[in-house]
């Protein structure tokens, strides 16, 4: 159809709108919103557009203009800007160098223009400003920075000004991402300096506000301190007061931000702020927010959740917005949300809807659903839009509704909120939203449940409940229904821009809060810094540490923003830089763990260790290397002992010279060896041999090498060639006819020719050797031998013509001789005057008509034995066999079989050995056993095998287990160290348990090496059979010598048994054993008493009954822990304070080798050598012998002094007839009083001496059993120590005899006083008139303590024997004692009865721990309790002996001390007098009191004195003394 005429169309709902870019953004994307390019200086990074310069009113340009300035984020108008410092060419500052660098020139030229610098490393700069300030001043600091040379990442340059860090520059990346906090960098520009690869320039700006003081700013780099190219300068610096102009908005406010329109979230309130729809609540927050246009932003990206269910995508606008729904898009459908929430008591909901085309129609409307909430908008209760932009002759209405007012507020507190939107629409009709809000009034801070804002329900709690807080917290203030954080350290605060006050731990300054420790404004303020750092920046957001300083005194510098060890120091395990070794330059791990060479001192790193080079070798005063002689490749001691030599100058090491090598000679001073001629070993000159070389069969003639006998010169080759075998010499050939000389048992086969061949003699056989070998010497050959000569056995041999086997004269063979006949029937066929003819098959015709056996291999042969016409066995390819035994085959059943064991390998033999054994590499059957290779013969493979050996000191209560891991051979290793190879699993399901240590001990080498890595497992939990397997990893070569490797890499290994430990049982454990301490210290400190003051028998029963405790932990069981601890208190008793102050094993040790004695031993630090474990004994018995010496010469000056001094006195007083002086007479008597006490001591200590030999038999005797035990005559003076270990033995029999020969002597005997002073200590104590037997106690005791140590060493290996032989050592001892009663004190007695049967209980029971152990029948809980009652035991008798020894050594001094019996007696006097009924009082009571103690003594000695002398009166004398004038 065709029109001709003018006709108008109308479209409906026809809306065009244009897509806008963003604000900078030059060209976009119209269907992604990307910006494609920006504006110009606009940078484009992550889809928008950045200005880098200076943003000024919408425009990036290079520097502001006019009036402007950097504020906080953007440049804002001043007013005024006065300038208080400047320098522009960076040349006053003051200079602080890094560690290792020095002052250089103060300035650099940059783009030919002066600047200050260049700085690298932690180089620093100050200026002294000195501003005064009368009241706080807003300042701007300004200057250029320049970056030269590639900047590392993290590398910083910090702003300070009096100590505070008010803004830093770092490197982020690259130089694009170069920022400065808190300041401004613009205007970046490229440069040009030389000595560096770049150079970019900034201009930099950072503002100080309100502050009081300005007296010093700082510059400080933190660059890379081993890389001297990355570099700073600055030039321009100047610093302004200055005044901002006030800010003036003509538009409105939001926050603080001036801006054109409210957003639709922030209505307008009053005449130009803009308020949050979160005001309207104190605490609230959004939970949705969709389809707004506030800055660029229009859909949110949950707005998905409604945007995938619409039947069109299409972005629609209505009223200039991005709405939800629309044309075409949104009519019957229902959407709905639910929203998760917070904890909360309100909810509200804002929303505008538009309903488009819903004219009048009652049919179409739209429902609301908030919660249980719901509202149904038509056209009757919307607004009409206008419809002055709509044309057309039928027009339908379009209606919005605004939902921002209380219907739609509800009271909820659920988690989950429901909003859905219910369309219905027809027709044309359709339905879109936008501004679409809900937001939820929050609960107080902390509250999980609440009514309104002031009352908590329910209170949030973590491991303890939380404080609710019904207002913003200190450090927070509150905006936007939330609380915000203000700067770090602010407590008080408006926003996030400036601080009104600080915490006690900051200080104010800026407008900021800077950290009194650390001067930062951000991060955390504490001194919980890493170890390393001395002060430092803890960002816990990110979960970053940044070293700000670093302690110099401890070797430690700044590398970036972390601290490190300066060159030159290594770090250790506890953070702190200690100094390398001096041959290291750097270091790791440990002082010699060199990482890094001094090459000044002519050094080279090779594992970990810096060498001499080659070439240098070390000397003992320095530690710069000395070069060795030119031809010494390596050498030591001095340069010309070398121990390598350069292989390039023809010389090898004899003797530590380097000689000239095999086939060169020394050509005068030449450093480089000459060649000998070929035919030379050694020569003195080219063509003058000294010797030659045996591989070329040469012998030396004169000064030439000619070929040896049986060899020939082979034309110009250097090897003489060999004869054949049956040659002496030959004619320049090795044919068998062209010898020129026989040896002596072959004959030449033509005596007319100058060659000829040499054939065995008669009687001889060839063994394919020179000589040929007499018949004669083969006894009983076999009959194929050559040398079989029985006639008879028809077989013809060397001597026979013929052997028919008959005696017949007349059959052809006479006496092994022919006749005519040639003919044998059986074998030959066809025979012709009396010459065979042809033979039957396995024979040939020989050339005299005889018929020749042929080989068994042969059908039939022709001409020889060998030539086969037909095989009788063939290979698989159909190749003949020769089936003989020289072959290695043999015949059985008509078939050839290889033979096994031979000798001789076949083709069916993997190998042959020449037996049939089994376990030698080669079966019986002929195949290479497993673990071997065979060729000619058979070798086993050497395979390398990982030896696992677990510390004989790991015990089972220690989680800690020591593995020294070796191989069984040295090897090459291809990555060294091997510990990084080393891996550990346990097949063990879910149990846990770490390498805490791997400590490599291998001294690494270039060739083999003997592994030694020591491996310290950490187990995490109690277990049985803890089984561990170590793999070295397959990305390491292990090789050994002979160039094998593992059979397997994997090694399984159980470990010694872990018990943890409760703390119950340590607490407990700790607890007896320091209440133990407590009496033993009780018990150590009456000995000592008694050791000054007297009665020396209780200190030496003391210390017996101590070592006693001390060696039962030599029994061979395995205490538990309880036990064993408690055993360790008493070690004191073996002296081991002197053993270990005063060893001489390690002097021994490094010069000869010493047999470890038996664990416990070594682990208690004894050795088998005599004169180490003796020394502690001979310290004993010296300081015994030399307090005895000091004592006698005490007494000795003494009594001379008193004698000299009375006798003077009393010459004087005669002579002058005058009274005593009082002071003199006091001072004699002092005097007297010492002599008397020395005198005392010296008498003890004579029969002390006695007393100490046999209080130090225990050790004594066990450094003694511990040397025979071990005996080596390896060394002088392992020898020596041993004769000397048993010289002490006889002198010990010879002691025990010689004591029961004294002690054999009548009572009387002993009382002579010279006996007591020698002998005494052999019967001190002892009961003289008991049983004879009695006297014998102390030899009984040393022959005890004598088997005790000889039970406990030699029978160590075998426990239940040592622990059964030493128990019944204090039974046999309990028996005597209760049996002969040797002891005089009662107490004592008790004492001894008590301390062996408590001994003896705990012997058993340590017998019973032994059995246990063996038998297995005993967990180590059992054990744990049996040493509970152990301990208890021997608890109770170091208690008894506390008790008793108290009580003896109080006897012993009211005996043996005058003032102490006074005390006493009036104790008891004054007890009579309190509690006695009848008191009587005697006129000389007091006379009574205080002579009662002299009195008793007067009785006791007058009982032993004659009646005559005992009723003698006593005399008294009254002595008067005279007072001089002086003394007064």
């Amino acid at each position: 159809m065709e029109y001709t005429h003018a006709a108008t169309y109308y479209v409906q709902n026809f809306k065009a709108f244009i897509l806008i870019c963003d604000e900078y953004c030059d060209h976009c994307d119209l269907s992604s919103s990307i910006c494609l390019t920006c504006k110009t200086n606009f940078v484009l990074e992550k889809d928008k557009c950045v200005c880098k310069l200076v943003l000024q009113g919408g425009v990036c340009q290079p520097a502001p203009l006019g009036t402007y300035h950097f504020y906080i984020k953007d440049f804002q108008p001043y007013t005024s800007k006065t300038q208080v410092f400047s320098d522009s060419t960076g040349l006053s500052y003051e200079f602080f160098a890094d560690y290792n660098t020095t002052q250089r020139s103060r300035q650099i030229s940059i783009d030919g223009n002066n600047a200050g610098g260049s700085f690298i490393q932690n180089e620093y700069i100050q200026y002294p400003i000195n501003q005064v300030i009368s009241t706080p001043t807003d300042f701007t600091v300004e200057f250029i920075l320049y970056m030269l040379g590639p900047i590392g990442m993290f590398s910083n340059i910090q702003i300070l000004v009096d100590s505070y860090i008010i803004g830093q520059v770092t490197n982020f990346g690259d130089l694009n991402n170069i920022m400065f906090n808190h300041g401004q960098l613009y205007n970046k520009q490229t440069c040009s300096v030389v000595g560096y690869s770049s150079c970019y320039k900034y201009n930099a700006v950072i503002n100080l506000f309100q502050i009081d003081h300005l007296n010093t700013i700082q510059f400080k780099g933190h660059f890379n301190v081993t890389d001297s190219k990355q570099a700073w300068a600055f030039s321009d610096l100047k610093i302004s007061k200055i005044v901002w102009q006030p800010s003036i908005c003509t538009d409105v406010f939001y926050y603080n931000e001036c801006i054109k329109t409210c957003p639709s979230y922030a209505p307008l309130f009053g005449v130009n702020q803009c308020k949050d729809l979160l005001e309207i609540y104190k605490f609230s927050e959004y939970v949705v927010k969709l389809f707004f246009n506030y800055g660029s932003v229009f859909f949110d990206e949950n707005a998905l959740l409604f945007k995938s269910k619409l039947t069109s995508n299409t972005l629609q606008v209505y009223n200039s917005k991005f709405m939800f729904g629309g044309y075409q898009a949104w009519q019957t459908d229902q959407f709905s949300i639910t929203l998760v929430c917070n904890p909360h008591y309100k909810a509200r909901l804002f929303v505008k809807l538009v309903l488009i085309d819903f004219g009048s129609n009652n049919d179409n409307n739209m429902t609301v659903y908030f919660d249980q909430t719901y509202k149904v908008y038509n056209w009757q209760n919307a607004v009409a839009v206008a419809s002055t932009e709509e044309k057309g002759d039928q027009l339908v209405q379009d209606y919005t509704v605004t939902i921002s007012g209380t219907d739609f507020e509800v009271n909820h507190d659920d988690r989950e909120l429901l909003v859905s939107f219910n369309c219905n629409a027809f027709n044309t009709a359709y339905c879109g939203l936008y501004d679409f809000f809900v937001i939820v009034a929050l609960c107080p801070i902390n509250c999980l449940r609440c009514s309104d804002s002031s009352t908590c329900l329910e209170i949030k709690s973590d491991k303890f409940v939380l404080t609710v807080y019904y207002d913003c917290p200190q450090g927070y203030y509150q905006q936007a229904g939330s609380c915000i954080q203000c700067l770090n350290g602010c407590k008080v605060c408006v926003d996030q821009q400036s601080c009104n006050q600080c915490f006690d731990t900051y200080i104010y300054y800026d407008k900021q809060c800077f950290c009194q420790i650390n001067g930062l404004s951000s991060g955390d303020c504490s001194s919980d810094c890493h170890p390393l750092c001395e002060t430092c920046a803890n960002f816990r957001k990110n979960n970053n540490l940044q070293c700000l300083t670093c302690d110099t005194n401890q070797g430690k510098v700044m590398n970036i923003q972390s601290c490190e060890c300066q060159e030159g120091f290594y770090l250790t395990k506890n953070f702190s830089c200690e100094r390398c070794h001096d041959i290291c330059k750097n270091c790791l791990l440990s002082a010699r763990f060199c990482i890094q060479c001094n090459s000044l001192q002519n050094r080279e790193l090779e594992f970990q260790d810096c060498i001499c080079k080659e070439g240098y070798f070390e000397v003992s005063d320095s530690y710069t290397c000395m070069k060795c002689s030119d031809r010494c490749k390596t050498c030591e001691f001095f340069e010309t002992y070398c121990t390598s030599c350069y292989v390039s100058q023809m010389r090898t090491l004899k003797e530590n010279d380097c000689v000239c090598s095999l086939g060169h000679y020394q050509y005068q001073q030449n450093l480089i060896c000459s060649a000998c001629n070929d035919l030379c070993e050694y020569c003195s000159d080219y063509n003058v041999c000294t010797s030659c070389y045996d591989v070329q069969f040469r012998i030396l003639s004169v000064d030439k090498c000619i070929c040896q006998s049986g060899y020939y010169q082979n034309s110009n080759q250097l090897i003489c060639s060999q004869c054949y075998y049956t040659c002496s010499e030959c004619n320049g050939s090795n044919e068998f006819n062209q010898c020129t000389k026989c040896p002596k048992t072959r004959i030449r086969s033509n005596v007319y020719l100058n060659v000829f061949e040499c054939d065995c003699k008669v009687g001889y056989y060839d063994n394919n050797e020179l000589e040929c070998i007499d018949c004669s010497t083969y006894k009983y050959p076999p009959i194929t031998h050559y040398c079989y000569s029985k006639c008879g056995d028809q077989i013809i041999q060397w001597n026979e013509q013929c052997d028919d086997g008959n005696l017949e004269p007349r059959d052809g063979c006479n006496q092994c001789y022919l006749s005519n006949n040639k003919c044998l029937t059986d074998i030959c066929l066809k025979c012709h005057l009396g010459d065979c003819q042809q033979c039957v098959d396995g024979y040939y015709l020989e050339n005299d008509f005889t018929c020749q056996l042929c080989s068994p291999h042969c059908v039939t042969c022709l001409s020889s034995p060998t030539q086969c016409v037909e095989c009788k066995f063939y290979t698989p390819e159909k190749e003949c066999i020769t089936c003989i035994s020289s072959a290695g085959y043999t015949i059985i059943d008509n078939q050839c079989i290889s033979l096994c064991g031979d000798g001789i390998r076949t083709t069916e033999e993997l190998c042959d050995d020449g037996n049939t054994e089994n376990g030698d590499g080669c079966s019986s059957f002929c195949t290479v056993e497993d673990g071997y290779i065979c060729d000619q013969i058979c070798v086993k493979i050497d395979y390398v095998d990982i030896i696992l050996t677990e510390s004989p000191f790991d015990k089972i209560y220690d989680s800690s287990r020591s593995i020294t891991l070796t191989f069984d051979q040295v090897v090459n290793i291809t990555q060294a160290p091997l510990k990084d190879s080393i891996s550990m699993i346990t097949k063990i399901p879910n149990y846990k348990f770490t390498a805490k240590e791997i400590t490599d001990r291998t001294q690494y080498t270039k060739e083999f090496n003997q592994v030694d890595i020591q491996i310290v497992i950490q187990l995490s939990e109690s277990i049985e059979s803890p089984e561990i397997i170590f793999i070295v990893s397959k990305n390491t070569e292990v090789i050994s010598k002979d160039h094998f490797s593992f059979q397997s890499r994997n090694q399984s290994f159980t470990l010694l048994q872990y018990q943890a430990l409760s703390e119950s049982e340590i607490s407990n454990t700790q607890n007896l054993v320091r209440f133990n301490s407590y009496i033993l210290y009780l018990l150590i400190g009456f000995a000592i008493l008694a050791f000054l003051f007297g009665g020396l028998d209780i200190f030496w029963n003391l210390l017996d009954t101590l070592q006693v405790l001390s060696y039962l932990k030599y029994l061979n069981v395995l205490y538990p822990y309880n036990l064993e601890t408690y055993f360790q208190l008493f070690g004191f008793a073996e002296f081991d304070f002197l053993k270990s102050n005063f060893s001489v094993e390690d002097l021994i040790s490094s010069s000869i080798e010493i047999e470890d004695p038996a664990l416990k031993f070594k682990e208690e630090g004894y050795t088998s050598l005599f004169f180490a474990n003796v020394i502690a004994i001979f310290i004993v018995i010296m300081t015994t012998i030399g307090t005895y010496i000091f004592f006698h010469i005490v007494f000795y000056c003494i009594y001379h002094y008193a004698k000299k001094v009375s006798s003077h006195q009393l010459i004087a007083n005669y002579q002058q007839q005058e009274e005593p002086n009082v002071i003199i007479f006091l001072c004699l008597k002092l005097t007297r009083t010492m002599q008397k006490y020395f005198y005392n001591l010296k008498i003890q200590y004579k029969t002390g001496i006695l007393r100490a030999f046999l209080t130090i038999s225990y050790d004594l005797n066990l450094a003694i059993f511990l040397q025979l035990m071990s005996y080596s005559n390896s060394s002088s003076i392992l020898i020596l120590s041993s004769l000397f270990a048993l010289v002490l033995m006889f002198c010990e029999m010879y002691f025990i005899y010689f004591g029961v020969i004294v002690m054999s002597n009548k009572r009387f005997y002993f009382e002579l006083q010279e006996v007591q002073l020698k002998y005494g200590a052999l019967y001190e104590g002892i009961e003289l008139d008991s049983n004879p037997y009695s006297l014998y106690y102390n030899i009984v005791l040393f022959t005890k303590k004598l088997l005790f140590m000889f039970f406990l060493v030699f029978l160590y290996d075998y426990p239940l024997f040592q622990i059964g032989f030493v128990s019944s050592l204090n039974a046999i001892f309990f028996t005597y004692i209760i049996y002969n009663k040797p002891l005089i004190d009662k107490s004592e007695y008790y004492k001894q009865i008590t301390t062996e049967v408590l001994l003896w209980i705990t012997e058993l029971l340590i017998l019973l721990m032994g059995f246990g152990q063996k038998s297995e029948f005993l967990g180590y809980q059992s054990f744990i309790e049996i040493g509970w009652v152990i301990i208890t035991i021997l608890t109770l008798l170091i208690f008894i002996q506390l008790i008793i020894d108290i009580r003896q050594h109080m006897i012993f001094l009211i005996e043996n001390y005058e003032i102490l019996r006074i005390l006493v007696n009036k104790m008891k006097q004054l007890h009579q007098s309190l509690f006695s009924k009848e008191i009587h009082i005697n006129n000389d009571e007091s006379q009574s009191l205080v002579g009662s103690s002299s009195r008793g003594r007067l009785k006791q000695s007058s009982s032993k004195l004659p009646s005559n002398q005992s009723s003698q009166k006593q005399v008294r004398k009254l002595i008067t003394f005279k007072m001089n004038d002086s003394i007064l």
